[in-house]
């Protein structure tokens, strides 16, 4: 998460809010804020959804131990 918020800031002077909701959600929901230049949301999205979100929340379930 820390690696995201100073990606976003540094990049696209931008910030990160995480909110937990009810149910699980099958992708997780992004949603823009502020002004954005024309074309930017779409490259800071392409970003965020390959490569910081995955890096920022991983699966442990290859390190259980018995």
């Amino acid at each position: 998460m820390k690696e995201l918020r100073r990606y976003l800031a540094d990049e696209w002077s931008g910030t990160v809010r995480v909110q937990s909701t009810p149910a699980p959600l099958s992708s997780p929901l992004i949603l823009p804020a502020g002004v954005w230049s024309p074309g930017t949301w779409r490259l800071a999205r392409r970003d965020i959804e390959l490569i910081l979100l995955p890096q920022a929340f991983f699966n442990l379930e290859c390190m259980e131990v018995s």
